[in-house]
């Protein structure tokens, strides 16, 4: 059942959308931009600033475009070496596609995360424990995403790789009859 509340917060966002809809005019602020939908299609792409639209046939979404960071939770990976490691990564970043980044991307953020994670997977499985802390890798994973995400519409201004450290990792069955034994 929906409480008072809760049906209250809808109401408010329900008349805010309205209001978004038959409003002749988007006000963009210095750092946004704002993708244009005209009946459900890419019309336009706004810059900051006080522009027209046409009411009830064009929508508005807004795309912060100053950088920011996006920090991924530590993966544990096996080395070249035979070391098991945990490393994170940091990604400093800018979007400079709205279009690509709001409407052609199913939530960007999230992929950003997942391609992110497995390119530094299979980058850190063919080298050393010694290796990953060199420049060389960090710019060698930040060659194989930048095309990545140039097609989302980011660009990547840095990236740093986060809690370095060396893991134990155990086979409690080494047997596969036993694998599906649950404890």
């Amino acid at each position: 059942m929906i409480g008072f509340e809760s049906f209250g917060e809808w109401i408010t966002k329900a008349i805010d959308q309205l209001a978004d809809y038959i409003k002749p005019w988007v006000l963009v602020n210095s750092y946004q931009e704002a993708v244009i939908q005209r009946t459900g299609v890419y019309h336009r792409t706004l810059p900051p600033g006080l522009h027209p639209k046409w009411p009830f046939f064009e929508y508005h979404r807004f795309v912060n475009v100053k950088p920011d960071t996006i920090e991924m939770e530590p993966i544990a990976i096996t080395t070249l070496d035979g070391k098991t490691v945990a490393l994170g990564l940091m990604i400093h970043y800018q979007i400079t596609n709205s279009k690509k980044f709001e409407l052609d991307n199913n939530d960007s953020i999230t992929n950003v995360r997942d391609i992110a994670r497995a390119e530094m997977s299979d980058l850190l499985e063919d080298i050393n424990w010694t290796d990953t802390r060199k420049k060389t890798t960090k710019n060698a994973l930040q060659r194989s995403l930048t095309p990545k995400f140039a097609d989302m519409g980011i660009t990547i201004l840095d990236l740093k790789f986060t809690h370095k450290c060396e893991t134990r990792a155990f086979k409690l069955f080494t047997n596969p009859e036993k694998a599906g034994l649950m404890l």
